[in-house]
């Protein structure tokens, strides 16, 4: 059995009736990880699932990230999300679909997820939620844009047709997330764990390739210039940071948010557990009545001497929120960047 690697450095593979052995192979040694957003707040439900209905409204949001422009592979995300508090069952709901393609396509994963948050009020000024999440995930992997063995030419021309047919490995799985809030007038802060049953994401019945689980910690405070909370006419600061522990993974990310009027601007840094800066994340946005609309981009730092290029990836949100006729007390909306 041979590997090969393709233009665009991915698995390519083998010969007949041996792709699949290739693949578990491959798969046996890497460890998989969700997809991370730059625009950390933009969409919260991402983060902890107990931040599903924390607004004083409904709201829904549209997000695009493109990670790694510069490697000649494409690594896409995009999704949908929804929550609105419900008075009713004491807390809020939330939804999300996400769609992730890694290796320009050739991996594609799927996911629905449902959330409920449950709030109750400790003391005068401070509401704590507790938040559960159950995901449909299905993963696939389509071999149509891979290279094999036969269509290379050893002259060095363009590739030449397969004799390999089309082969797609597709798995679905239920997985489970729990979180936490706590927010006192302007400051809050939460644990979510994601992945409780660390599901098997392996197509072979007789290999286990765990998605581990994902530990995070957010938290973070509004300071309002002069003291007043009369937002928008006044400036408003929002430090945060958020701490992501995966397996051997380990990220933080902090910074400040930057509010004025209908304009917010965010600059942030990600790194390694304190030690390897990766990257600095420049945010930009702005609102119109019940839209909010923003864009980041990261700015690769050098490590260790490797090569990097400068753009890191690329992130879009689109948010709206819903107009409610009746007015909700906002005590209990979570005060968390704006975006």
């Amino acid at each position: 059995m041979v590997l090969v690697l393709g233009e665009n450095n991915f698995l390519i593979v083998v010969r007949s009736g041996c792709l699949l052995t290739a693949f578990f192979l491959f798969a046996s040694g890497i460890r998989a990880q969700d997809p991370g957003f730059s625009q950390l707040y933009a969409n919260p439900l991402y983060l902890n699932p107990a931040f599903a209905g924390t607004g004083d409204r409904p709201r829904a949001g549209l997000f695009y990230r493109q990670q790694g422009p510069g490697v000649g592979m494409q690594y896409v995300s995009y999704g949908l999300a929804y929550d609105q508090p419900v008075d009713l069952m004491h807390g809020g709901v939330g939804f999300q679909l996400w769609n992730d393609l890694q290796g320009n396509g050739s991996i594609r994963r799927t996911s629905a997820e449902a959330m409920y948050s449950y709030q109750f009020q400790a003391a005068e000024d401070l509401f704590i939620d507790a938040g559960f999440q159950v995901s449909w995930v299905q993963k696939r992997v389509n071999t149509s844009g891979l290279v094999f063995p036969d269509m290379i030419d050893p002259s060095g021309r363009p590739l030449l047709p397969t004799q390999e047919g089309p082969l797609d490995y597709s798995k679905h799985l239920v997985d489970f997330s729990v979180g936490f809030m706590a927010h006192y007038l302007d400051f809050f802060g939460g644990l979510a764990v994601h992945h409780l049953t660390q599901p098997n994401e392996s197509f072979s019945e007789s290999l286990r390739v765990p998605l581990y689980r994902k530990y995070s910690l957010q938290a973070g405070m509004a300071f309002y210039s002069g003291g007043r909370r009369e937002f928008p006419s006044t400036w408003v600061f929002t430090p945060h940071f958020l701490l992501l522990h995966q397996h051997h993974a380990w990220l933080i990310t902090w910074g400040v948010n930057v509010n004025r009027n209908r304009w917010v601007a965010g600059l942030r840094m990600r790194q390694d557990r304190f030690r390897q800066m990766d990257a600095l994340i420049l945010m930009a946005g702005t609102s119109l009545q019940s839209f909010r609309f923003s864009y980041s981009i990261d700015l690769e730092l050098p490590r260790d001497g490797m090569y990097r290029p400068l753009s890191g990836g690329h992130e879009l949100s689109l948010m709206w929120h819903f107009f409610l006729p009746e007015k909700r007390k906002r005590i209990r909306a979570i005060k968390c960047p704006r975006i």
